[in-house]
């Protein structure tokens, strides 16, 4: 609805509300009812009138309701500022005539419409009609009108001066131009004095209470000047006001007698008052005399002290009372017995409830009183923390006369607030208050109050004797570490001595407390603890003067406990030197400006370092030696200026120092000397120079392996780690050769030993990669190496020898050739002779050895095997221990000597333990003879180049020959492990070309080792491991891979067959093999027995020994577990011979042939059956495996002249006799059937498809062989098994009756076969044809006929299902059947059905449908061809 339609309605109501009493009020209405649907605009005038009539009427239901319409224009703001003053007398006459609550409550709820800021304009009418009305209604009986009064008339209050306080910056001159701006000033200044006078009690329209007149008032002037403060001081007006009210009536009411309502309003009103006017400190001082008044209420003094609070929270007012002569002390005063009276009288009952809330106001006055001070001081161009300069600027003196005055007064309120304080937070305003105070007067230089604040707040740091920290102490700490760590700069001498001498006893506290049950007192602890380290750990960021004076109270400190300890004669007992200890890390932290305080620091360090007490002189020695090291690595990095004369020489000077402790009588003292050399080279040995390293291992040459070894080594370490590629230590490197021998001999420690000895390397290598020629230095080392490879200690010998191996391997170019060629005879064999003689002496017994006095493989004059067995002959040689035994392990690891040794003739018998001679020496002798092949190929190439026809020099022969004896005698001699170490070399030595040259022009003499290792392994049947097999292999592929001759020799082949053959017996102890899957030792021979096969071939070397070694694995062991997969892999490698080089084969094709027979035909042994159905599991049965690689050798068979034996192996396999088969089990037969009648219809295959077409050629007996072994199989055992649902095409059966047919069928003649008819030669399918046909005919008529007569014996019982299937099969073949012509006598392609039809006929009887079905369809296709 619209606004008229609303005032309409509103109008309406009121017509009808007056027609039953105001008939005139009735009429004015509706005039301005018609008025207002007259006219398009809202007719202000009529309906005012018409609200005005009610005026007078006493009647409250007409007011409310004209009251509503003057709402609804005021809400839609209708009425202009004219028509609003008209409202204002209306509502001042009803509100003031009325005394029902309700018309009064409407109209004070009108005035707050009228009141609105965004669109009120004010008007000094406006005030006067709103501010009378509403102190009218204030003295209403009724609570909620006066209430109500209270807010409207607060709320014009702020309305105004809120838009004074917007105008207020506004010049006199804009004031007079603008309406508004004069408007709200004018109203605002009536509004005020209107205030003003009812606060003073004398305002006119008050009826009321006087005494609540004035407490209204002073309430509403209190909340003026709050809001108004920053206005009233530009606005002279007011401030004339306010400056008349501090002279009459406001000073009359700070007395003891007034009453509350207005007394607390007064108080709080006379500090605004003079805030803002500057005038009127009368009444401050009024207010302090109050405060220590004893006979004034609590809460007037509570009061007082907020005034009090206010005040010192003002700084520019502070300023101006102290400007007022003695008011600044008189309030200073009042504080000091306020609070020394207020903790006097804390345990009165009476005053509990308030002394919280007065302890508070206290706290508060000090700390703002503090704040204000700071404030003051930094506007005066102080900078707080930093020490000012003088003459001070006038301001700043003022500050200074501030803190003059205060500092005594107020330390005594300080001190005891904090004694008697419990409340956290005022605890810590306490405390802030101390640290500004300190801040301030350190700032400002008054040493005296510092001094002061900081001697009572040192107090109460520490507790009690005997307690523990409290949260106060805590509390107390953190503001003492607040001053130091962000103040230093303003402490001097004396201070920071009573501040570490604080410190020192917290430290003292926070390291012997015990852990405590509350967290978080354990995390104020650590709290504590961490700022009392990173107060000295912090130091780098303070200025040079304020460092100089920590370190002088430092050192005083020190001084004084050593003092003390020596009068009280008391011992450390673990204590720290508080004063040396943060000296020191003052000292380390400040390392860039150590040059400012060395000297203070030096002579305080010689005071302990010269201490008659054991504890303090360790701490000092040890103190220094850190500084010493962390100056060093400072001065490395920035050396002293160079105007510094004194650090010119800082390196000499450091080790002097040390140079002199080293002959010091105490041991302690001696081992930092050391350890102080170990960290300057860690941190700076690669800055020594020539005089450095001499001087510092000259050091180390003083020192005593048996009592400083550990901090030596760790140098000497150290330097030969790290430091050898430093030029300035290659003048010294025998004084350091010297040294490392010195540990290396050295029996206490066997690491150090064993570390000494890798040294010798690390130099080698360092002179080998400067490439200096130092030849005596090299002998040096070689020498001790040599000495120290014999030595009794197995893990230094060991170490010796590895190092030799791995300094000539790697930089022996160093050497001349006639270094090397003495080096050779002298050092390397001659240390390997000694090291296998003293191996010898303690690792042999004597047994009888077989020797071979024939080859084991190839054939005699006649084509027989020769036989395999060894000859009877013997030999007396020497075997170790493990060799002696089926046991073999890998080379361990043994130190020490056995005690379980018994001498026997000339023989030791060693228990077979891991700490024996014979397994140390073993290990010895296989470390250094697997590195043998590197270093005659070093030596060697060393010789190469400076001589081309290195090889025929004697000495080199000579050395060979030396070299193939020892590593014969490790073979012969040695362990698995030597000889896994000989062969090693081997390999080594092949792998350079230079060395295989020599190897292979030394033949005789080399390979000697191969047969050797051949009679060895068969000393004893043991297991070798694998790795020692993989050697062997690779070895002999590297021999049999080059291309010389001699390896092809047969003498050698018989040789390398008996191995080859002993690695595979030898594997054979393992358990039985998985899946016939070979061990990977057995693979890794066999496939390099493969491998050789294509070598030999390559060589054109004749392969009849080989096949025959090959053979011999192609045989059935029932005894041997490994002989199933290992007869596997030999016909595996027979295949890819034949698959090479077929004709190779023709020598032993017969064994072949033999071998495979007697494999093909193990399917019919009951016990080989068995045992193979152990070996095999998981894989096919060997007859089986063998069946298939059969038939992979049928096409290159057929290739060589031995059909005969080729068809006799096929006819023991396809077609065995009935008592074969009978002897069979059940089991073995089914398992037969399962798996061999697949393999059977793969060999008839190939014999229907290439072997009976190739036989066409040969002789007749080999054709009627084949023909009548496909016709024999016709018939075979696996009928008896086959079930009735089984279809006929699936069966051997099968497979050979469709091969008769399709041999018999006609097709085209090939290109080839009409080539050969023009030369009048039959063609190939005709041939096969005339040879099949017949045999065909004849299978087919014994079928018709015997089913014809079983049919005719079961009756009226049907033929298995199997028969019946099998016949109409045969049947369907020969009505398709279409035989060449000249086959049979009969003409044409059906000719086979007439051979057969009195068969067919006799089966027109047969009971099955389907039978007679084929019949029919057979006769129909002979009607057809006649």
């Amino acid at each position: 609805m619209s606004a008229a339609d609303l005032l309409e309605n509103d109008l309406r109501a009121l017509a009808n509300e007056a027609k039953k009493r105001q008939s005139g009020i009735k009429e004015t209405v509706e005039r301005a009812i018609g008025a207002l649907r007259q006219s398009p605009n809202v007719p202000i005038d009529p309906i005012l009138k018409a609200i005005e009539s009610v005026r007078g009427s006493a009647l409250p239901k007409l007011q409310v309701q004209a009251i509503g319409i003057l709402q609804r224009l005021l809400n839609f703001q209708i009425l202009d500022s004219i028509s609003i003053l008209s409202a204002l007398e209306f509502l001042s006459n009803v509100g003031q005539e009325t005394s029902d609550e309700s018309v009064q409550l409407r109209t004070l709820q009108t005035l707050m419409l009228v009141l609105n800021p965004q669109h009120i304009i004010l008007t000094e009418d406006l005030i006067s009609n709103i501010w009378k009305l509403c102190i009218v209604l204030e003295n209403s009986r009724s609570n909620l009108v006066k209430n109500t009064a209270s807010a409207t008339l607060r709320q014009l209050i702020n309305v105004s001066f809120d838009k004074l306080t917007l105008c207020a910056s506004a010049s006199q001159e804009e004031r007079k131009e603008s309406f508004e701006t004069k408007s709200i000033f004018e109203s605002s200044l009536k509004l005020f004095r209107n205030i003003t006078e009812l606060a003073g009690g004398s305002h006119k329209l008050w009826n009321g209470d006087p005494q609540k007149m004035r407490s209204e008032g002073i309430g509403l002037m209190v909340g003026v000047l709050e809001f108004s403060k920053e206005s009233f001081k530009k606005l002279p007006e007011f401030l004339k006001i306010l400056e008349h009210v501090s002279g009459s009536w406001l000073q009359n009411y700070l007395v003891e007698d007034i009453d509350e309502s207005i007394g607390g309003k007064s108080i709080r009103c006379a500090v605004l008052v003079v805030d803002i006017t500057g005038q009127g400190f009368d009444m401050i001082g009024s207010i302090a005399k109050l405060a220590e008044n004893r006979r004034i209420q609590e809460w007037q003094q509570l009061a007082c002290l907020e005034a009090l609070s206010n005040i010192t929270s003002n700084a520019s007012l502070l300023k101006k009372i102290f400007e007022q002569g003695n008011l600044y002390t008189k309030i200073l005063d009042t504080l000091s017995r306020v609070s020394h009276e207020t903790f006097a009288r804390n345990n009165d009952p009476n005053l509990s409830g308030n002394l919280k809330a007065k302890i508070k106001l206290i706290a508060d006055i000090t700390n703002k009183w503090v704040d204000s001070l700071s404030m003051l001081t930094e506007k005066s161009g102080v900078t707080l923390g930093e020490m000012t300069q003088f003459p001070l600027l006038p301001e700043q003196i003022i500050v200074e006369g501030m803190l003059s005055a205060l500092w005594k007064p107020l330390l005594p309120i300080l001190s005891i607030m904090v004694s008697n304080c419990t409340d956290e937070s005022l605890l810590q305003l306490m405390l802030n208050s101390y640290q500004s105070l300190i801040n301030i007067s350190g700032t400002l230089n008054l040493s005296q109050a510092r001094e002061a604040f900081l001697a009572s707040l040192s107090q109460f740091c520490l507790p009690a004797p005997n307690t523990p920290l409290s949260f106060k102490n805590i509390y107390t700490c953190k503001t003492l570490f607040n001053i130091t760590h962000c103040l230093g700069c303003i402490l001097d001498v004396k201070a920071w001595h009573r501040v570490l001498d604080t410190l020192h006893k917290l430290d003292f506290i926070l390291n012997t407390s015990t852990k405590s049950d509350d967290a978080n007192h354990t995390s104020d602890i650590q709290i504590l603890g961490s700022a009392l380290e990173s107060l000295f750990s912090n130091t780098h960021i303070w200025p040079d003067s304020t460092l100089l004076d920590l370190v002088s109270a430092l050192g005083q400190l020190t001084l004084e406990f050593m003092e003390t300890l020596a009068t009280s004669e008391k011992k450390l007992n673990g204590m720290k030197v508080f004063g040396l200890e943060k000296m020191i890390v003052v000292a380390q932290t400040n390392l860039n400006r150590i040059t400012l305080f060395w000297e203070n620091l030096a002579a305080y360090l010689d005071c302990i370092c010269n201490s008659k007490y054991a504890d303090i002189r360790v701490m000092g020695i040890n103190s220094l030696s850190r500084i010493l090291i962390k100056v060093f690595k400072h001065f490395v990095d920035y050396p002293p200026p160079p105007e510094l004369e004194k650090w010119k020489n800082w390196q000499r000077t450091l080790f002097l120092s040390l140079h002199d402790l080293s002959g010091s009588g105490f041991a302690d003292t001696q081992e930092a000397v050391f350890q102080a050399l170990f960290s300057i080279l860690q941190s700076c040995g690669g800055q020594l120079d020539k005089t450095g390293w001499g001087m510092l291992l000259f050091i180390l040459s003083r020192l005593d392996v048996n009592t400083q070894a550990a901090i030596g080594f760790k140098c000497l370490q150290l330097i030969v780690n790290d430091f050898l590629q430093n030029e300035n230590l290659l003048p010294s490197l025998e004084k350091l050769i010297s040294c490392i021998s010195k540990f290396a001999y050295q029996s206490g420690d066997i690491n150090q030993a064993i570390s000494a000895v890798g040294m010798y390397w690390n130099v080698a290598d360092y002179l080998g990669r400067v490439g200096r020629d130092e030849e005596n230095l090299w002998w040096l080392i070689l020498g001790e190496l040599k000495v120290l490879g014999e030595d009794s200690r197995p893990e230094v010998r060991h170490s010796a020898i590895h190092s030799l191996h791995v300094a000539l391997t790697t930089h022996g170019a160093c050497l001349s050739s006639t270094a090397w060629q003495r080096l050779m005879h002298d050092i390397i064999l001659s240390l390997l002779q000694r090291i296998s003689t003293t191996y010898f002496q303690h690792a042999t017994i004597t047994q009888e050895v077989p020797i071979l006095e024939q080859p084991a493989f190839g054939t005699t004059k006649d084509g027989a095997e020769q036989p395999s067995r060894p000859g009877k002959k013997k030999l007396q040689i020497a075997i170790p221990t493990d060799l002696a035994h089926p046991i073999v392990s890998e080379t361990p690891k043994f130190a020490g000597k056995s005690e379980n040794q018994l001498l026997k003739g000339d023989k030791i018998i060693v228990h077979h333990s891991r700490d024996t001679l014979e397994k140390q020496w073993e290990e010895t002798y296989h470390i250094f003879t697997q590195n043998l092949g590197k270093l005659f190929r070093t030596y060697l190439a060393n010789l190469e180049r400076n001589e081309e026809k290195v090889l025929e020099q004697a000495s080199v022969k000579k050395n060979w020959d030396v070299l193939i004896l020892r590593l014969k005698e490790g073979i012969h001699n040695g362990t698995t492990n030597i000889i896994t170490a000989v062969l090693k070399a081997v390999r080594e030595l092949l792998s350079c070309s230079k060395v295989s040259e020599l190897f292979f022009a030394k033949w005789s003499s080399s390979w000697e080792i191969f047969t050797t290792l051949s009679n060895r392994l068969q000393v004893s049947k043991i297991n070798i491991p694998t790795k020692l097999i993989s050697i062997i292999l690779e070895d002999l592929t590297q021999i049999y891979s080059s291309k010389s001759q001699e390896p092809f020799q047969e003498k050698c082949l018989t040789n390398l067959f008996i191995l080859l053959n002993s690695l595979l017996e030898a594997s054979k102890f393992e358990a039985t093999l998985s899946n016939c899957r070979l061990l990977p030792e057995q693979r890794e021979v066999f496939d390099f027995i493969d491998k050789l096969s294509e070598t030999l071939i390559v060589n054109d070397i004749s392969l009849t020994s080989y096949l025959y070694f090959i053979l011999r694995f192609c045989k059935y062991d029932n005894q041997d577990s490994h002989s199933d997969a290992v007869c596997r892999k030999a016909m595996l490698v027979l295949q890819n011979i034949a698959a090479k080089e077929y004709s190779c084969l023709i020598p032993v094709i017969v064994e072949i042939l033999k071998t495979y027979q007697n494999l093909l035909t193990l399917r019919f042994s009951n016990e080989a059956i068995l045992l193979m159905n152990v070996t095999c599991k998981g894989a096919q049965p060997l007859w089986y495996v063998v069946g298939e690689s059969f038939l992979e050798l049928l096409p290159f068979i057929m290739k060589l002249d031995c059909w005969e034996l080729m068809l006799d192996v096929l006819e023991h396999l396809l077609n065995p006799s009935e008592r074969t088969i009978s002897q069979l089990s059940k089991i073995n037969l089914e398992e037969i059937v399962r798996l061999g009648e697949s393999l059977d219809i793969k060999i008839m295959e190939f014999v229907k498809k290439s072997m009976i077409p190739a036989s066409m050629h040969l002789q007749p007996q080999i054709q009627w062989k084949l023909v009548s072994l496909l016709d024999a199989c016709c018939d075979n055992y696996y009928r008896a098994f086959h079930s009735q649902e089984l279809s006929f095409q699936n069966s051997l059966s099968s497979v050979c009756l469709s091969g008769l047919f399709d041999l018999s069928r006609s097709r085209p003649a090939t290109q080839e076969e009409d080539e050969k008819k023009s030369v009048a030669e039959e063609p190939l399918n005709l041939k096969i044809a005339k040879r099949i046909t017949p045999v065909l005919i004849s299978r087919c008529k014994d079928l018709l006929k015997r089913f014809a007569n079983e049919e005719r014996m079961m009756g009226q019982m049907p033929l298995p299902k199997g028969r019946l299937v099998e016949l109409l099969e045969v049947l369907q073949a020969l009505k398709k059947l279409e035989i060449p012509q000249g086959v049979l006598s009969r003409p044409g392609p059906k000719s086979h059905l007439i051979e057969l039809f009195p068969q067919l006929c006799e089966l027109i009887t047969a009971k099955e449908a389907e039978i007679k079905e084929a019949l029919k369809q057979i006769f129909l296709e002979v009607a057809r061809h006649m």
